[in-house]
């Protein structure tokens, strides 16, 4: 109830006047009851066209108040009680085989049950993550997702259902049921990149990089995040296409023997979704020598390495494997001389690897290859002067570890391993009193400099772990 100001002025003007006031409240539909959202008027007498009950709920319906009968299905509270077709309601819902599950596609139908003489379906949809609401009306009784304005993939709706009969809305809804989009965000979803790509090497700098086509989809967001470097420009970068592929050139930065982390988002009317599985995808390896193990004959003689699509610098790290010095050549093209290194000692044995500039920045080094630097003679003199039997080695190659036996040593010696970058991985003494010491176990699969030192001469063996 309502009390207007001029009706508590005359409240307050008839009680301290010792007369009664009452409510008084509009009938505009002269049935006995009164406007339930009008004003009450405070009077001691009767006001024409007024009652002293605001009961109505609809007070320009004679046929509308609490006296009524309740009329079925006529989609009006004929009596005014807050409820319609109380105890006969017809009420459909989703069907109950569908309640609770994950449609197969965005455009699987919905289906509610079928009653008679329904003439019309009104669908309230709810997007539980959003709360925005949307409602279709449909003249059968089912629909699906993408007949709405806007619709998303791995989102849960609650559906409910009111029906129309005979051309009459009734004016209230069924139960709610849950059905789920498509849960293409899933471990196994397919809002990320083909399962023949995962874990894979690309083939080539240009390879497609793809996601399952998905029906409805308008948009494809690519996340590539650079696991091999943390500390890279542009570690992270975002992509955003209408196709469903993409490839590492269409990013701003991109190296060769770089392994990323790939995630999909997906859009349709609205904004991305979540982003799916992560799936890890290499590029190819940076290049190795085309040769590696020869000995160069001239100092004018081209050492070359693979050419690569998109590489605009190749940079070749050559170690001095007797003096571990070593030195650094950038070229535009795919090869190096000797002549452009300064200082090189001619015969002496090198570990080269290179990386490759391509968007502005260098990719990891490749696997490292040996090579002899042009005067291989001189090595060959120099090692004759080396006693070939200081040490004895066994088994070479080998799997799991390695025997190496000091042979008539008259005092202590270190003995050094080196890998092919020139990076010392230990360095252990051999005691003049044993024989024999075992090393390797823990080692990868590679190539290894054994550099035995006595104090007098240095013998250097290689070694190769399988």
């Amino acid at each position: 109830m309502k009390v207007t100001l001029r009706s508590a002025y005359l409240c307050l003007l008839f009680c301290s006047s010792g007369l009664l006031a009452q409510s008084w409240y509009p009938d505009n539909d002269s049935d006995g009851f009164g406007d339930s959202s009008a004003d009450a008027v405070f009077s001691i007498e009767s006001i024409p066209g007024y009652v002293l009950n605001s009961t109505d709920c609809n007070d320009t319906n004679n046929l509308v108040n609490p006296g009524s009968t309740e009329i079925l299905y006529n989609g009006i509270d004929d009596n005014c009680d807050g409820q319609l077709d109380e105890g006969n309601q017809l009420e459909s819902q989703v069907a109950a085989n569908q309640c609770g599950t994950t449609l197969a596609t965005l455009a699987s139908s919905i289906y509610t049950t079928c009653l008679p003489q329904v003439t019309a379906y009104r669908f309230e949809v709810i997007n539980t993550k959003t709360n925005a609401i949307q409602y279709l009306e449909r003249g059968v009784h089912y629909f699906s997702l993408t007949m709405l304005p806007s619709y998303d993939y791995a989102t849960t709706y609650a559906i409910r259902v009111e029906l129309q009969r005979n051309g009459i809305w009734l004016g209230y809804y069924g139960n709610t049921c849950l059905i789920s989009s498509p849960a293409v965000l899933a471990p196994s979803g397919a809002a990320q990149l083909v399962p023949s790509q995962c874990g894979s090497t690309l083939s080539s700098i240009n390879s497609l990089i793809a996601t399952s086509s998905l029906p409805a989809v308008t948009g494809y967001r690519f996340r590539i995040t650079n696991i091999s470097d943390p500390d890279s420009v542009n570690r992270v970068q975002t992509i955003d296409r209408a196709l469903q592929w993409f490839s590492l050139p269409m990013l701003e930065s991109y190296n060769y023997g770089t392994t990323y982390q790939i995630e999909v988002a997906v859009k349709t009317t609205g904004d991305y979704s979540d982003f799916g599985s992560v799936c890890e995808i290499s590029s190819p390896a940076a290049p190795t020598l085309i040769n590696c193990g020869e000995y160069v004959p001239e100092s004018n003689s081209i050492i070359a390495a693979q050419s690569l699509n998109r590489a605009t610098v190749y940079r070749f790290e050559l170690t001095n494997l007797d003096t571990y010095i070593t030195t650094t050549v950038d070229r535009p093209l795919n090869w190096f001389r000797f002549n452009n290194i300064p200082d090189y000692v001619p015969g002496a044995s090198y570990g080269v690897r290179i990386s490759v500039m391509t968007s502005g920045s260098f990719s990891p080094f490749g696997d490292a290859c040996e090579i002899y630097a042009p005067g291989a003679s001189k090595l060959a003199q120099l090692r004759k002067e080396l006693p070939e039997t200081a040490i004895t080695i066994f088994p070479n190659p080998f799997s799991n570890e390695v025997t190496v036996v000091a042979n008539g040593f008259a005092h202590d010696a270190i003995l050094a391993v080196y890998d092919l970058t020139g990076r010392l991985l230990e360095k252990k003494v051999i005691k003049a009193d044993v024989s024999e010491i075992r090393l390797g176990s823990d080692y990868p699969s590679g190539v290894y400099s054994l550099v035995l030192d006595d104090g007098d001469k240095i013998q250097t063996r290689r070694v190769i772990k399988r």
